[in-house]
């Protein structure tokens, strides 16, 4: 599977005055992968939650099956 991932880096001030890190990945698909995002939009309905809420949700879920780490 043909996918292209990186970061870039934005940096964002907070009310209190301060600045914090922002990170953004970016996904790409092939034109063979429509499937791939018919079931994004499925779980996100599903879920009731939007591309960027759906991909922590499921590393979490999937962090905590594989490596153990509490599902907060």
């Amino acid at each position: 599977m043909q996918q292209v991932l990186y970061t870039r880096d934005a940096v964002r001030q907070t009310t209190e005055g301060g600045f914090h890190r922002v990170f953004q990945k970016n996904v790409s698909y092939n034109k063979y992968e429509d499937h791939i995002q018919k079931i994004e939009k499925e779980l996100m309905k599903k879920h009731r939650l939007g591309y960027s809420a759906l991909v922590k949700f499921l590393i979490l879920k999937e962090g905590q099956q594989q490596v153990g780490i509490p599902f907060v």
